[in-house]
């Protein structure tokens, strides 16, 4: 098989969890273009890629945040970088609005790298190897991170705090997660 073929079965294989991975973390009109940006990026580097199989969708998962990181921070240098979310927007696994909210207060107060890899570690069902591959660090610093990472969320998460709830029926100022 050619490397148009194999990035052509790469694409079609990835392309939906790529779109959900950025759709959980920028605004869906952003979506397809930093796919698309990330794929660009991908096939020019296909002669670099992993050549197991199984290391190229958490390659491509590594690419698409290194793009994705690049849009935000492009968005943060403009001055109306704060965005708005409706409620119904909020994608993170939750049953109900005080779940979203609770999640989202947990998560904001962790440092980007915990957020990033309880992220890829839970929405995107990455394994420790895939993390590893996604972050371009070793398995085992992987696995050390995310496990460092769940039990800050967790103490977090456990914390009793008051949750605002008076505006979440309307449109909030959010960050992305």
């Amino acid at each position: 098989m050619d490397d148009h073929e194999e990035f052509r079965q790469a694409f079609a294989s990835n392309y939906t969890d790529l779109q959900l991975y950025v759709l959980r973390r920028a605004p869906a009109a952003d979506c397809q273009g930093i796919v698309s940006d990330a794929f660009l990026t991908a096939w020019t580097k296909w002669s670099s890629r992993p050549k197991r199989v199984e290391e190229v969708r958490p390659w491509l998962f590594g690419i698409t945040h290194n793009t994705l990181r690049n849009v935000q921070r492009r968005e943060r240098q403009r001055p109306d970088h704060e965005l708005h979310l409706a409620p119904n927007e909020v994608a993170d696994g939750t049953s109900t609005l005080a779940g979203q909210v609770q999640v989202r207060n947990a998560l904001s107060q962790l440092p980007e790298a915990d957020r990033e890899i309880l992220r890829l570690a839970a929405w995107e069902q990455l394994t420790t190897r895939e993390l590893a591959i996604a972050l371009d660090i070793s398995e085992t610093a992987a696995r050390v991170r995310l496990h460092r990472a769940r039990r800050r969320f967790e103490n977090l998460f456990t914390k009793p705090q008051a949750l605002d709830l008076s505006n979440a029926t309307t449109s909030a100022k959010c960050t992305y997660l």
